[in-house]
């Protein structure tokens, strides 16, 4: 990945000279690993990265921490056992749809589905909106399959539109 980045910020200009490189690992689960997270405990709760809430297929955190937080919060408020409220409520909203999104990581990056997807999100409006959902938290994983199953025929005409637009010279 690092050659990756380097090479294209060599192709576009951008000057490596004296960059520093850093990053942060996103704490994303396995599927086997959903079942053993622990996100809470006698006196304590975890939330955001600390939980490991993070989309194993977008790296995408920041609405499970702003909404888990949220669920922490509301936990807290309610009294009495706080952490088994959390606990629950995580499962519920947040965590089950981000063990399916596991599931389907290891296929979802390989080489030429991630082109594909590159490729579509280029052409399709549709595509791109399913996308932005995904990513603001809107669109759960639970439900993906129906909502693109539903969008096959957008879909196509956004890329046959994309194509024709293309061929015109436009």
């Amino acid at each position: 990945m690092r050659k990756r980045l380097e090479d294209y910020m060599d192709q576009h200009g951008f000057s490596r000279q004296g960059a520093k490189f850093y990053s942060h690992l996103i704490p994303s689960l396995s599927s086997p690993a959903w079942k053993g997270n622990q996100v809470s405990g006698e006196g304590w709760m975890a939330v955001g990265d600390a939980a490991a809430l993070v989309d194993p297929l977008t790296g995408e955190g920041i609405y499970y921490a702003l909404r888990s937080g949220d669920l922490a919060s509301d936990a807290l408020m309610a009294g009495a056992s706080p952490e088994g409220r959390y606990r629950a409520a995580v499962e519920r909203e947040v965590s089950s749809d981000l063990a399916v999104a596991s599931r389907a990581a290891p296929r979802f990056y390989q080489r030429r589905v991630t082109s594909n997807m590159v490729r579509l999100l280029r052409r399709s409006p549709t595509i791109r909106g399913v996308s932005q959902d995904l990513f603001e938290g809107y669109q759960p994983y639970s439900t993906l399959k129906t909502r693109l199953t539903g969008a096959v025929a957008p879909v196509v005409g956004d890329v046959v539109r994309s194509v024709l637009r293309l061929q015109a010279g436009g």
